[in-house]
């Protein structure tokens, strides 16, 4: 905690601690005999006295990575024990607790990984890399260097890429597989998902056709490029690694689906560049007799490999995009064969196109189309209540601030959490709220249930620049957590202090009851706050308060023996004689 909170802290908190009456009514949790014990041995009990931990110490406010982690730990447990299907588990017998274990909870096998792990996600994307270039070069090689020897460095690349993609039909082996959303680690159950899958499409793919024929039959070496073709096959592979990828990098699909049109469009129009370029050079060298082709008319056929790839791939975009014949086009009976088929491509491709990508595009700007339509309601509000200029302008700054925040819409929220189970609301609710209640020190060594209840409880509310938040002498019920902007705290008429992100204010207002305000509390700008309101958890409150009193107690009953056997034996059993 920051130099500002601990002044807010002092600044704060010097009233006394009004505890709830036992007489009051619903709002009792506190025993008679301890309140006014308590209340006689410490009328004026401020923070510090409240945040005792279990050993009677002042609870500090940050705690240690190994604190952190065992708190986490007690509340993963609770979320496993609200869980029900937790408790069925460890309500079953001896035989049925394993079996049913079994079937809820993934058993993690030596040497297997996850399919959604860092180790995975990291060869992906490697694999995916591999792939791209599979995918341009491999045609590119078949069809503009038919005539050219394989180079070095060409065969090189060629067994390490082979190599690299036999790896990873092994590592396929030790990768777990989902299955009817049940992930599995079993070898058995991996190894038989793979084989009846994907295993022989990744053989054939990466299987070293040139190694074994050029040796073999040196006399197919030109025919034996056709067989590197096979490895485009590995595109299947592609759209594997593209779900996974989706899954752990948690892309939205309309981006997703958006990527993989573009992605398509693109690797078509390659191919159909680099076939449309065949067609003619076979019917330009091998026809006979001899045919004009598209090659010859436009003067191609012995220049430069990029003229010639160019001037095909201009003339499959111009055919898929479905926009007309410009100066290339097909002149052989081959050549306009295949036009004709690139034409039918290029139409469904548009089609899919205009029927699709708008509504992925539009989709992308749902939010901000909403936005736009619910301004437009406000603005129609205003003129009809013909409100004041600057009052409009405020209330434009507060929506678009609250939108730009992306957190406005709690609806949508809490629509969402709805169809949650209790255990997934619970850890979104810790993820979003956990690290504000462990800031306070009355909350650290709590029940993991309560700060469950807490985390869960905890709402977030906006507030427009130099708005009050509390004021000086109200009565105040709620606490507050800074999530984002900044507050002053004003007391008299002067600013005592500053606080910012995760900081928090109005403790007092849920450990008293009619507890007023001290100090008024002001936005500087615009600000997202947790708001913890004490009508909501007076009772779970109380019976911590509760339970830390009687741990206090008990500790200090117990200090006459501790310090009889530090003083010595004798003053030892004089003490136990004494308390006989």
């Amino acid at each position: 905690m920051g130099r500002s909170a601990r002044a807010l802290s002092v600044g704060l908190v010097k009233a006394p601690v009004v505890l709830p009456s036992n007489n009051d009514d619903g709002d009792s949790g506190i025993p008679a005999d301890i309140t006014e014990e308590l209340r006689a041995a410490a009328p004026n009990m401020g923070r510090d006295m409240i945040a005792l931990s279990t050993t009677a110490m002042p609870v500090q406010v940050s705690m240690t990575p190994q604190e952190e982690m065992q708190t986490h730990v007690h509340l993963e447990a609770a979320l496993k024990a609200s869980d029900p299907d937790m408790q069925k588990a460890s309500q079953a017998g001896p035989n049925g607790t394993q079996r049913v274990a079994k079937e809820l909870i993934p058993v993690h096998h030596r040497w297997v990984l996850h399919p959604h792990g860092k180790v995975r996600l990291r060869w992906d994307v490697v694999c995916i890399v591999l792939i791209f270039y599979n995918a341009f070069v491999v045609p590119f090689q078949v069809t503009f260097e038919t005539n050219m020897p394989e180079s070095a460095n060409e065969a090189i690349i060629d067994i390490v890429l082979d190599t690299f993609f036999a790896i990873d039909i092994v590592s396929n082996f030790f990768t777990a597989v989902e299955i009817k959303n049940k992930v599995h680690f079993t070898r058995r159950v991996i190894a038989c998902d793979y084989l009846k899958s994907w295993f022989f499409v990744d053989v054939v793919s990466s299987f070293p056709f040139s190694a074994v024929v050029s040796d073999a039959d040196p006399v197919l070496s030109k025919a034996l490029k056709l067989f590197r073709l096979l490895r485009l096959l590995r595109l299947f592979r592609m759209l594997r690694i593209l779900n996974r990828l989706q899954h752990a990098l948690l892309i939205r699909s309309t981006i997703s689906s958006l990527f993989r049109y573009c992605l398509t469009v693109l690797f078509i129009s390659h191919w159909f560049a680099c076939i449309f370029f065949w067609v003619s050079f076979q019917d330009s060298t091998y026809s006979d007799p001899p045919v004009n082709t598209w090659l010859k008319s436009k003067n191609l056929l012995d220049t430069s490999v990029w003229d010639q790839y160019v001037a095909a791939l201009y003339w499959a975009i111009m055919t898929l995009a479905t926009v007309g014949y410009g100066d290339i086009a097909g002149v052989s009976p081959n050549e306009r064969c295949f036009s004709i088929f690139a034409m039918f491509a290029g139409a469904g491709i548009f089609a899919y196109g205009i029927t699709n990508i708008v509504s992925l595009v539009s989709s992308l700007t749902a939010h901000e189309t909403a936005f736009r339509e619910k301004m437009d309601e406000i603005n129609e509000y205003m003129a009809a209540r013909d409100l004041p200029r600057h009052l409009r302008d405020e209330i434009r700054d507060f929506f678009q601030n609250a939108h730009k925040s992306k957190e406005n819409d709690l609806q949508q929220e809490q629509e969402l959490l709805n169809e949650l189970s209790a255990m997934l609301r619970s850890k979104i609710a810790l993820a979003i709220n956990d690290h504000f209640l462990w800031k306070f020190p009355f909350f650290k060594g709590s029940d993991p249930n309560f700060i469950l209840d807490l985390a869960l409880s905890m709402r977030m509310i906006c507030f427009a620049p130099f708005e009050d938040v509390c004021v000086e002498g109200e009565l105040g019920h709620e606490m507050f957590f800074v999530f984002r902007g900044a507050v002053e705290v004003i007391k008299d008429g002067e600013q005592i202090t500053v606080l910012g992100e995760n900081q928090y204010f109005g403790e007092m207002a849920i450990l008293n009851r009619d507890c007023k305000r001290m100090a008024t509390v002001r936005t500087l700008c615009f600000c997202e706050l947790r708001m913890l309101s004490r009508l909501d958890h007076i009772k779970r409150v109380q019976d911590v308060l509760v339970a830390k009193i009687k741990n206090m107690h008990a500790i200090l009953d117990r200090m006459p023996v501790v310090e009889a056997r530090a003083a010595g034996p004798s003053a030892a059993a004089t003490t136990t004689n004494i308390a006989a």
